[in-house]
């Protein structure tokens, strides 16, 4: 989850998009056909998680509403949720639309041999954008150890080995509300 407050400064803590994909990433030819004779194609395993969301979030208790977006994810993004499609499990993806995006394009430069790591990534467009962090942890910790404020750069180098450890950056927005974590692949 992002941000809940808006570029104008509107804040709405209650209120989520979630994406969720109508014809099935893993679907079969057999269940295409199916699909297509009864006419199926908005009553995926993900359409159908969506809908028991909604009735589950929006209560008095909560406060929440949950708009449901019929697309797999936003243009020119993609999140987790896919490689869970790809295997055949029902998946969507919760955000909302005013906090900073994942970093795209995240590099771990692998082409020289050295004790220091250097990452790259592109800039996202989002006018909350304020700057960037590096996270890392030890490879046998499940949750990220460190992180590493590293201002509104592309491209950083941290005095510590990338054999060592996992890294991965994310965005920071103005109000402090921080994106998901992208795993840097490795490149040049």
């Amino acid at each position: 989850m992002g941000s809940s407050t808006a570029d104008d400064g509107t804040r709405d803590p209650h209120r989520v998009r979630l994406f969720a994909e109508g014809v099935p990433t893993a679907e079969t030819p057999a269940e295409a056909a199916t699909r297509q004779s009864v006419g199926g194609e908005n009553d995926s395993p993900s359409r159908q998680l969506a809908r028991f969301v909604v009735d589950t979030a929006e209560n008095s208790a909560t406060g929440m509403r949950v708009r449901v977006i019929y697309r797999r994810d936003r243009y020119l993004r993609g999140s987790d949720h896919i490689s869970f499609l790809r295997e055949g499990w029902p998946a969507g993806r919760f955000t909302e639309p005013n906090a900073p995006g994942t970093p795209k394009g995240a590099v771990i430069v692998t082409s020289n041999l050295t004790n220091d790591t250097t990452l790259r990534w592109q800039r996202g467009d989002e006018p909350d954008l304020a700057g960037y962090e590096v996270l890392w942890r030890e490879t046998t910790a499940a949750e990220w150890q460190r992180v590493i404020p590293v201002g509104d750069v592309t491209e950083v180098t941290i005095d510590l080995s990338k054999d060592n450890v996992f890294f991965g950056v994310r965005a920071v927005g103005r109000d402090g509300h921080r994106s998901p974590v992208a795993f840097p692949r490795p490149g040049s």
